[in-house]
């Protein structure tokens, strides 16, 4: 199923189908976002870390697109993902679907907690949709530093 939605482009599709904005499984999208990065050439746990870091970005400036250079990734392996995850207007990028934007900014929080969680002490940073980002994070962070998410989560609400 996951693979024949890779080959169509179609998991965003899915989401919408699937009951509104937030209303995802995270571990279905986590193995189907393994299936979009690897099959671009791109190692799972390092496309985390550089996609989860630009949509923490994004999220906290309130900003939706990117330009290729922002990006912080390979201008070539931005290129094969835009099939799968970015819309492409000239140098500019979009999320096709907001959820991506929040699942890579919550992986990124629970898989790398100890470095990203200083993204979270940013005073200036919009709280526009923390909620699936926190909810996300939830189910990847260990449960020793739920606490300490659940703490920083306060101040952005």
């Amino acid at each position: 199923f996951l693979v024949d939605t890779y080959f169509e482009g179609s998991f965003h599709k899915l989401i919408e189908l699937g009951g509104g904005e937030y209303e995802i499984d995270f571990k279905l999208l986590d193995r189907y976002l393994q299936i979009v990065l690897t099959n671009c050439g791109m190692q799972y746990t390092e496309g985390v870390k550089e996609l989860g870091k630009l949509s923490l970005t994004l999220l906290k400036q309130g900003r939706r697109s990117f330009t290729l250079a922002e990006a912080g990734v390979e201008p070539l392996l931005l290129q094969a993902l835009s099939e799968n995850l970015f819309q492409q207007q000239g140098d500019t990028f979009t999320f096709i679907h907001g959820n991506y934007r929040a699942f890579f900014a919550g992986k990124y929080l629970g898989e790398f907690w100890s470095e990203a969680k200083t993204e979270l002490d940013d005073k200036d940073a919009k709280p526009l949709i923390w909620t699936p980002v926190y909810n996300c994070a939830r189910k990847f962070m260990p449960p020793g530093n739920l606490q300490e998410l659940d703490n920083a989560f306060q101040g952005l609400q």
